[in-house]
């Protein structure tokens, strides 16, 4: 009668059940647009340069209508500019990204949504030519070659296994990548790349297929995960103050004693790439408190 739904109300709680120890006070830090970023980093994208100084979502929105969008006035054309860019990075298609509006409450048609993912590509260029690029390097890695792309990935064969090396240096391993023929979602028998894999909820080794799209967030999301450790670890040595407690997908979470916390400090340190993405713009912002929340 007060709250509402009840299993929202303490799904909503479970964030402040979380707090400092007394005397202690939490900072949390979060990376803005941390995959697109390194996406377009990663594909050498000559748009990577507008997150410095502009607003992406903003950009794409524009492509998108044909005018000129505002943040503060164009509301929900800058949200779709925000869909689109964290959502067709990896080759999403105009049924799936239909769908994806369609679950935030964005009512659009087919044809927009077909548009819209036309418009992605054919703007940032340099993405799908990633997802294509690293398919066609996975296939000479199964067929035995050792290759570089872009001078930030390395893909070789061992054994039965290829494994694909990340700027940072850190390994991705595909256990018996292989290729087979498989029927893609819209009726068409191709050869696909193939591996073994431990598949929720049982957790046992099933066989998965992979593509162009679905390689490039890998690349993507591992590589924002190296960017964030690589963080943290250099705060915990330039601050011996601060513990890292917790991470939550593209946040930090320290936990320092009272009067103690240097939040721009760590700002400075996270929007720092390491010396392996020189290069690469990011922005973070923080905030501290007892309690943790969603800001």
């Amino acid at each position: 009668m007060v709250y509402g739904n009840d299993t929202s109300c303490l799904s909503g709680l479970l964030r402040p059940a979380l707090c400092a120890a007394p005397g202690n006070i939490l900072e949390v830090i979060d990376y803005s647009s941390i995959e697109a970023r390194v996406l377009f980093w990663l594909a050498n994208a000559p748009e990577t340069e507008l997150f410095k100084n502009r607003d992406i979502y903003c950009e794409m929105a524009e492509k998108i209508y044909g005018y000129a969008v505002a943040k503060e006035t164009h509301p929900d054309e800058r949200d779709m500019g925000k869909r689109a860019i964290l959502g067709l990075g990896y080759g999403m298609g105009a049924a799936k990204f239909l769908d994806t509006c369609s679950q935030f409450g964005a009512k659009v048609t087919g044809n927009f949504a077909e548009s819209v993912v036309q418009t992605y590509r054919k703007w940032l260029t340099s993405v799908p030519k990633l997802w294509s690029d690293l398919e066609r390097h996975m296939v000479s890695a199964v067929n035995g070659s050792i290759t570089i792309l872009r001078n930030k990935f390395e893909f070789r064969k061992i054994d039965a296994d290829v494994y694909l090396q990340l700027p940072s240096g850190r390994r991705l391993r595909y256990n018996g990548l292989h290729i087979r023929d498989r029927e893609t979602p819209w009726g068409e028998v191709r050869p696909q790349l193939h591996y073994y894999t431990e598949r929720a909820p049982t957790y046992k080794w099933a066989l998965d297929s992979t593509y162009g799209g679905k390689l490039a967030e890998n690349v993507a999301s591992a590589t924002a995960r190296d960017i964030m450790l690589d963080a943290a670890l250099r705060i915990e040595k330039e601050l011996p103050n601060h513990r890292t407690v917790l991470t939550v997908h593209d946040e930090l979470v320290f936990e320092v004693p009272e009067g103690e916390a240097d939040l721009q400090a760590i700002c400075d340190i996270m929007s720092t790439p390491p010396k392996w993405a020189r290069g690469l713009p990011l922005a973070v912002d923080g905030w501290v408190g007892k309690r943790y929340n969603k800001k």
